[in-house]
């Protein structure tokens, strides 16, 4: 099980909204070039967060959509805030399309 810790909540045109990350599975020095050590020592020491970044996207508690970012490499959480913007684009892309699927289903029991 992943464990994601929350760094930002807040609310948009009635969604609720709720950034949270978890740490990368993958070591960054099977993925960064071998130039870059000084980062990778960084990353170990602590001193950059080398994560996975999720945006959920969420009416009276139910998450109808949301989006990931992998490989994000910060030195502090309040960095993640330049990413949510695309995010909650694609959250909100997948909000109407859980809208138009389930349609019928709310239709039904209006």
């Amino acid at each position: 099980m992943v464990y994601w810790e929350d760094f930002k909540k807040y609310e948009k045109d009635g969604i609720k909204y709720t950034g949270s990350f978890t740490y990368e599975d993958t070591h960054p020095s099977d993925l960064i070039d071998v130039a870059v050590d000084d980062i990778v020592r960084k990353i170990d020491e602590g001193i950059y967060y080398w994560i996975i970044v999720k945006l959920e996207a969420s009416i009276d508690g139910v998450t109808l959509g949301y989006s990931t970012l992998g490989g994000v490499l910060v030195k502090d959480l309040s960095e993640l805030d330049e990413y949510l913007d695309d995010m909650e684009d694609e959250c909100m892309h997948e909000v109407v399309g859980w809208l138009e699927r389930n349609k019928p289903l709310l239709e039904a029991i209006v």
